[in-house]
């Protein structure tokens, strides 16, 4: 696993916001679209100005393109251990248990640290999937849980963006997909975080072509969050 870290300065002084973009948690969900984004940030984002202004104010970006090497490698959904890392997440509502893998205990630590070294404030979390074309959003581990109206406010500005700007529909993995999902990295993010967690399921073989509906998609939740909106 390979984590790059964008920011401006060492630590924010202040709960500056971290956002974090991952990619391939299922091995053979790879769109891409994931590794592009640390160069398209570096060569044309820090041109326009809501993610100049996100830097100057102490914001991080992080990007983890591959989050299951071992099934990337070999095309495959779960770990070389047979695991779906998508289901090992702690999570107290369901009572599931804390991180067993390798790759998802490394993840939850660095994110402990990086947080707890910075002082910044971990506010929004994208997560790249395949391969129905929507946004997903909480909570996965249930039929009908409603969110609290602070909560709802956010999730429905995430979901009028990807409307407007990715062109697909937003619900809960129940809603799109028709299943429910217990130990999810959203549910993990939004329930111990706050954060703004979503997970995007993208075309595949295709979503490499939408490249910059997703760069403007990043400029707009970058904006938000400088607003203090997500």
């Amino acid at each position: 696993m390979v984590a790059i870290k964008i920011r401006e300065v060492a630590t924010s002084g202040f709960n500056a916001p971290l956002m974090v973009i991952t990619g391939a948690i299922h091995g053979d969900e790879f769109l891409g679209v994931e590794d592009r984004f640390a160069r398209w940030v570096l060569e044309t984002g820090v041109t326009l100005e809501p993610i100049q202004k996100f830097f100057a104010m102490g914001g991080e970006m992080v990007f983890i393109p591959i989050m299951n090497p071992d099934g990337y490698s070999a095309d495959e959904r779960e770990n070389s251990k047979g695991k779906d890392l998508n289901r090992d997440f702690e999570l107290k509502a369901t009572g599931h248990a804390a991180s067993t893998q390798m790759e998802t205990v490394a993840y939850t630590r660095f994110l402990t640290n990086e947080l707890a070294s910075t002082g910044r404030q971990l506010r929004f979390t994208l997560d790249y999937h395949c391969c129905i074309g929507a946004a997903l959003v909480p909570w996965s581990y249930g039929r009908s849980v409603p969110l609290t109206q602070k909560d709802k406010t956010r999730y429905d500005l995430v979901g009028q963006l990807a409307k407007d700007i990715l062109g697909v529909n937003t619900g809960t993995p129940w809603d799109i997909l028709g299943y429910t999902a217990d130990g999810s990295t959203m549910d993990y993010m939004m329930e111990k975080y706050g954060t703004t967690a979503i997970a995007y399921e993208g075309e595949r073989r295709k979503e490499n072509q939408y490249f910059d509906k997703h760069t403007a998609f990043l400029e707009a939740v970058v904006r938000n969050l400088n607003d203090d909106r997500l």
